[in-house]
């Protein structure tokens, strides 16, 4: 429970500082009046998703880094001007690149709990795991594959490169 109220308190404190930072406000300045609460969008989805996955809610947070996603999508198609906004750009990658993370997890659990069953001889139980392992460890090949396309200098390019080279290597073994 405190791990929890420390994090909100950290979220609380950072947001509020970046929101009342100069960065923080010169962006929300460029923003027209009608795309401010779409700028200020992925900034919100990615902390809340990030509080999500530091609780182990590694469902949820994917769930909520794929409206952020559509959300920039649609936006970026909608307006030409939200791309240009610093913000936006700034979270999209991280939040693909989280995305694939918290889809890794996911699927190392369910391996985990695969092999669990299988040593207490829950066969059924046990393929119904290692599948839903194996689905979720291709859509992170997946989401890594794409971070790997579209953000070839990203700081985080190489570690992605070599999460989406293990999990090649284990899906095709």
């Amino acid at each position: 429970m405190k791990k929890i109220l420390y994090t909100i308190v950290i979220l609380g404190a950072a947001t509020g500082f970046f929101l009342f930072s100069a960065p923080g406000l010169d962006i929300l300045k460029k923003a027209p009046d009608s795309n401010r609460e779409a700028t200020w969008a992925p900034f919100m989805y990615y902390n809340i998703a990030r509080l999500h996955e530091s609780m182990g809610r590694h469902d949820t947070a994917v769930e909520i880094y794929d409206e952020m996603l559509k959300t920039y999508d649609r936006d970026r198609r909608r307006s030409g001007q939200f791309v240009e906004h610093d913000l936006s750009r700034h979270y999209v990658p991280y939040a693909l690149y989280r995305k694939g993370i918290c889809l890794k997890k996911m699927g190392d659990k369910e391996y985990a709990r695969a092999s669990a069953q299988r040593s207490e001889g829950k066969s059924k139980e046990a393929e119904e795991s290692a599948a839903l392992s194996e689905k979720y460890h291709t859509q992170a090949c997946r989401i890594f594959r794409e971070f790997i396309d579209k953000h070839v200098h990203h700081k985080l390019y190489p570690e992605a490169n070599r999460l989406y080279n293990e999990l090649q290597i284990n899906l095709s073994s």
